[in-house]
């Protein structure tokens, strides 16, 4: 998280950037604060491009909004790593206090970057997103791309927070296809996902609760995130029998409760995170994912590509916002995701 001057710093040269915004010319912008820390930023087609000690980033025009003046209304300013910086409108400016003490800046000169206080989540929320399925009644991928999927047998349920067909039950050999582009090539990569476990399966061979599976005509368990396939917790396989199967410790999760489960992947270091936490990390093998076009299932395990199931397999519960990138949310990041997602708008 950016210290509280950097976030001082980015407010002023947003509204002096905004204010030269016309000029023929994009200007240059350097800001020195008293304890040294410094910034420089150049306005864009589409946005304000800034460069820190740590990154270079780009607020774009399109994820801000603008704001009607008004008095008294709580307002906060966004910024690409996620930080909200919160104040109280007048007439025509907006205060906000920091460890500086109190500024104010004119509502003409952020009209673009102040948002309403009930903004649903930061924007860096779709950063990477290859695909996105809210699973409300469809297998449609919410996200730029549309990778659309299709639906098996998954029967509409009720969501986390008790929607009805806001969410996908799937047991016995229903499932849900995804496109084969959700995962193709992948090294880095983040998957996200609520699941809720009616109970740990039981049976010959090695029962579980299988929320994602990817196969090829070579590999049938190309990528596989389970529950239980060797006891009761989140488990992974990756390539196969070439790397088998890895159980992550303290990944034991209830059943009949909502959990957010996140996977990500860094180079050959995979994390899984549960309801925000950290729970384990291991090290695997950095080679890209593949898949055969019918070959991403969700709920299901595959003995074949697209087919194969097992009944003692089968997610046996309901499974809801899945979440597909191509890169590794950081730490920070996935405990805010959780925040964002586990309350509803």
């Amino acid at each position: 998280m950016l210290p509280n001057r950097y976030l001082l710093s980015l407010c002023l040269l947003v509204a002096s950037l905004l204010r030269a915004a016309a000029a023929e010319q994009p200007p240059k912008l350097r800001l020195n604060l008293r304890d040294g820390a410094n910034f420089s930023g150049v306005p864009t087609t589409n946005g304000i491009t800034v460069v820190t000690s740590y990154a270079r980033i780009n607020v774009p025009f399109s994820d801000m909004q603008s704001l009607a003046p008004g008095k008294n209304k709580t307002v906060s300013v966004v910024f690409p790593n996620g930080d909200i910086l919160k104040g109280t409108s007048t007439v025509n400016r907006i205060r906000f206090k920091t460890e500086f003490g109190t500024m104010a800046i004119g509502l003409r000169h952020i009209h673009r970057l102040a948002i309403p206080e009930n903004a649903k989540f930061p924007y860096w929320i779709n950063d990477g997103l290859v695909a996105y399925y809210k699973f409300d009644g469809d297998a449609n991928d919410s996200g730029a791309h549309k990778y659309h999927g299709s639906v098996h047998g998954a029967v509409p349920a009720t969501d986390r927070f008790n929607n009805p067909k806001r969410a996908y039950r799937i047991e016995e050999k229903n499932f849900v296809m995804l496109s084969h582009k959700t995962v193709e090539g992948l090294r880095n990569f983040t998957i996200s996902v609520w699941v809720y476990f009616d109970r740990l399966n039981t049976g010959a061979g090695n029962p579980g609760n299988a929320i994602l599976s990817v196969a090829t005509r070579d590999t049938v368990n190309e990528f596989l995130l389970a529950r239980g396939m060797e006891g009761d917790g989140i488990g992974l396989n990756l390539k196969g029998d070439r790397y088998g199967w890895y159980e992550f410790k303290n990944g034991a999760v209830e059943e009949r409760q909502w959990h957010h489960i996140v996977l990500t992947r860094q180079r050959s270091n995979i994390t899984l995170y549960i309801d925000g936490k950290e729970k384990d990390s291991t090290i695997g093998q950095p080679d890209q994912i593949t898949a055969d076009y019918t070959g991403v299932i969700v709920g299901q395990e595959q003995d074949k590509v697209g087919g194969g199931f097992q009944t003692y397999q089968s997610l046996t519960g309901k499974i809801d916002d899945l979440r597909i990138y191509g890169r590794a949310l950081s730490a920070i990041k996935v405990q805010r995701l959780y925040e964002s997602e586990k309350k509803e708008y």
